[in-house]
């Protein structure tokens, strides 16, 4: 098995930026390029298994290239592609104590799936598991617009087979209510309506009465309506509200989501799904998930700004990883 794939002889990080075709505005702010690294792992036997560093906030995917050549490739040279845990545990060891290096660990991570596939001829999902359904349910997110606007955009997205849609809020209470209100009345009672505030409510008081605004609509769910650290209010805030608390941003891995189940602060977790990035690798990302399992706390898989390779229709893309990690996402 492992002689098909040599021995990791090269690691290349490039950055990408893409410009949106449109902003996309949230309460972390108006995006109008996404920014990235294509992580290439290529062996002796003349393999290469390709990854994706992404992320939407704490700085960019593209800045993080040179962590990926400079600090986590010189441990990995010569090391069996398959022997995945010892690669973590050699970069665990490079950067140790930051989770902000996870995204670039987790590119590495998929692309040493990704070349173990295709060595294989068999897809990433199969590796960590098999399949666990066939189809999900796939949604899209709406930018902060002028209600218009923002109806339009989630009227397209059902029009084009999506089932929901998340409505990011968190700047302008009435403008926030407005626009849920007629995206409601726009999609009437079958569609599914999220809601992501990214942060962007000062306290949980605030939050409490935008959420119980918010009620007549039929919301889904409401995700990280405070920052992250302040697990004691939100425990208080999911107590109190009438509509499911998710957590995103206060999830980055195994004892983040231990630490938020143990508080009480969440009804439902969706932690980052585009291949585990914020995690670090795929096993990271299964963790927090059996985790919230055991809790009876749901999953759901987030994705980020497109054009993500985890997105591509390619046989060992990293989607599959998600497809077993996180058990949400589609085969495709």
């Amino acid at each position: 098995m492992t002689a098909t794939a040599g021995r990791i002889a090269r690691i290349t990080a490039t950055p990408v930026t893409v410009p949106r075709v449109s902003p996309f505005r949230s309460a972390l702010g108006l995006a109008r390029v996404t920014s990235f690294g294509i992580v290439r792992v290529e062996t002796d036997a003349g393999l290469t298994g390709i990854g994706e560093i992404s992320m939407i906030w704490n700085g960019e995917g593209a800045v993080l290239c040179s962590l990926v050549e400079g600090v986590l490739a010189p441990p990995l040279i010569g090391l069996d592609p398959f022997d995945i845990n010892s690669a973590h545990l050699r970069m665990d060891q490079a950067v140790q104590f930051s989770r902000a290096a996870n995204p670039a660990k987790a590119a590495i991570d998929m692309a040493l799936y990704d070349l173990a596939g295709k060595a294989l001829g068999t897809p990433v999902c199969t590796l960590l598991g098999g399949r666990v359904r066939q189809s999900v349910v796939l949604s899209m997110s709406i930018s902060i617009a002028e209600p218009d606007a923002m109806v339009a955009e989630a009227r397209d997205f059902v029009a084009r087979g999506f089932r929901g849609v998340k409505v990011k809020v968190g700047l302008d209470a009435a403008h926030d209510v407005a626009a849920v209100a007629a995206i409601r009345a726009a999609l009437g009672p079958g569609g599914v309506i999220r809601i992501d505030a990214n942060m962007g409510w000062r306290s949980a008081r605030e939050a409490l009465t935008m959420i119980e605004a918010l009620v007549p609509h039929r919301i889904h769910s409401v995700e990280q309506p405070l920052p992250p650290d302040r697990l004691e209010e939100l425990a208080w805030l999911r107590r109190a509200s009438p509509i499911p608390i998710m957590l995103d941003e206060s999830v980055w891995g195994p004892d983040d989501a231990a630490r938020a189940i143990r508080a009480g602060a969440a009804a439902m977790s969706a932690r980052q799904g585009a291949c585990a990035m914020q995690h670090g690798s795929s096993r990271s990302r299964r963790r927090p998930a059996s985790n919230a399992r055991s809790a009876a706390c749901p999953n759901s898989a987030s994705g980020l700004p497109p054009p993500p390779i985890s997105l591509l229709r390619c046989r060992n893309s990293l989607i599959r990883v998600m497809c077993a990690a996180c058990s949400t996402m589609p085969n495709l």
